[in-house]
């Protein structure tokens, strides 16, 4: 069993896969498989996908339902003790992040999440701007603030007790994941690294109002889904991120 799955999903975007490709082959590390869930592009990413399809332990090319079911694709094929999504067009900060990022799981192990800071470019204004997570992590930053997806190692146990990614969102499923396994108790790791570049320049930097949509919908509808009871919701009558902050509160006393 290889220490990481790594997942690359990708929809017609050839130029961005063969740079995610190329950051992950070049590693000095070597101990993960590759998976490669394409959506049946038809911009050449299938030729990059065969040019490279040595180094994949899974690939497959096939409509889907969107990203976040692509992505599940992935956890149902991955192997690996820790899985680390890398959609095309994010790369790896350079050769040896892997090798030092194995590193520290080895030194602090077994936790359910390790999380590490993203680099953000924007090829539009040529600039970049680091993204670093707390080492403690609390309710008020998910609130406020992320974990980078392609900068975080989940594992692949937290998938199966957890379940899967919602696959009725496009762009925040996997916020809303973080913040369950947060309220749920499972264990998260600073890592104090640079881990992935992560360009703004597709739907999540795009959507900001389809962001705001969704996550809406998060604190009207999903909150229930957490609490596993519907009738806290009842009990404040509040704006969304005044209620929200209570609710998920009151769940971890209560929990």
């Amino acid at each position: 069993m290889p220490l990481l799955s790594i997942i690359t999903i990708n929809y017609n975007n050839a130029k961005g896969l063969q740079k995610t490709i190329e950051s992950v082959v070049n590693q000095s590390f070597k101990d993960y498989e590759y998976i490669i869930i394409d959506g049946g592009s038809n911009d050449g990413s299938k030729d990059i996908i065969h040019t490279y399809n040595s180094y994949f332990h899974y690939a497959t090319s096939e409509p889907d339902n969107g990203v976040y079911h692509a992505m599940n694709k992935g956890v149902k094929t991955a192997n690996g003790t820790y899985l680390l999504f890398l959609n095309s067009g994010d790369v790896l900060y350079h050769n040896e992040t892997l090798l030092e990022l194995a590193q520290q799981v080895n030194e602090k192990p077994n936790y359910d999440i390790y999380y590490s800071n993203l680099l953000l470019s924007d090829p539009h204004t040529q600039t970049e701007r680091l993204h670093r997570c707390p080492e403690k992590l609390t309710l008020s930053f998910f609130l406020n603030s992320f974990i980078g997806h392609p900068a975080a190692l989940i594992k692949r146990a937290t998938f199966n007790n957890m379940g899967a990614y919602a696959e009725h969102y496009d762009i925040i499923s996997d916020w809303l994941f973080f913040v369950k396994a947060f309220l749920k108790g499972y264990s998260f790791q600073y890592v104090n690294l640079t881990v992935a570049t992560f360009f703004l320049d597709g739907i999540s930097s795009e959507g900001n109002q389809k962001h705001s949509e969704e996550l809406q919908k998060v604190y009207q509808k999903e909150l229930n889904f957490i609490a596993e009871d519907v009738v806290i919701l009842k009990r404040f009558n509040a704006r969304p991120h005044q209620w929200i902050a209570k609710l998920l509160s009151y769940i971890r006393k209560n929990d």
